[in-house]
């Protein structure tokens, strides 16, 4: 187990189309943009009524002010930058894999993309348990290869690197070995080798 109970998530966060802040246990987003408001709330609605585990927690909305409440998830720094500071044990790897992959899986058979996958839009808590978030680019839709994709990115970032490796993007490295079916499976385990063969069509 790596420890990120010393990490820091922001008091507040912003970019060109949200802001966060906190208040208590409680995260406000702040979406610019109607439409992309709307779309968000309605994803988290849909998948806090269905009891998504490793989702962020919909705690409500202000239809007014646009804003999404969730819960607050501590520290709440994102897998990314978990993985630029931290050494992952493998059986670390596979637990959090495990647990986004069912996660990503179940939101799928809800007729829900994410639209944005990846390690940045995951956050970490100080169990080392992992809360997808960021909707604002998803749609109730079938059609979802393009986070299939990335979640094969997001596989080859977590397992295609040797302990102690400074190097996370997987395709600079050419060694065949970590793509066949044999080495995937040794590294997940069999309960998970089907579902990762089929990311790798």
């Amino acid at each position: 187990m790596y420890s990120i109970v010393n990490c820091k998530a922001n008091t507040m966060a912003t970019n060109s189309t949200h802001t966060i802040t906190f208040d208590g246990d409680i995260a406000l987003k702040r979406i610019k943009r109607k439409q992309t408001y709307l779309r968000e709330r309605d994803i988290l609605k849909k998948l806090n009524e269905h009891g998504c585990q490793n989702i962020v927690e919909y705690r409500g909305c202000d239809d007014v002010k646009n804003v999404i409440y969730m819960t607050k998830v501590n520290p709440g720094v994102t897998l990314e930058y978990v993985m630029s500071k931290q050494v992952f044990h493998l059986y670390t790897r596979r637990d959090i894999w495990a647990q986004i992959w069912a996660a990503l899986s179940h939101i799928h058979t809800l007729g829900v993309k994410h639209g944005d996958f990846k390690a940045k839009n995951i956050l970490m808590d100080e169990d080392d348990i992992p809360y997808i978030c960021d909707f604002d680019l998803g749609a109730f839709s079938s059609q979802v290869s393009d986070d299939c994709h990335k979640a094969k990115i997001l596989y080859y970032q977590l397992f295609c690197i040797r302990d102690g490796d400074t190097h996370h993007w997987p395709y600079h490295n050419s060694d065949k070995k970590y793509r066949n079916g044999e080495q995937i499976h040794m590294l997940t385990g069999p309960e998970l080798a089907k579902d990762i063969a089929n990311l790798m069509v």
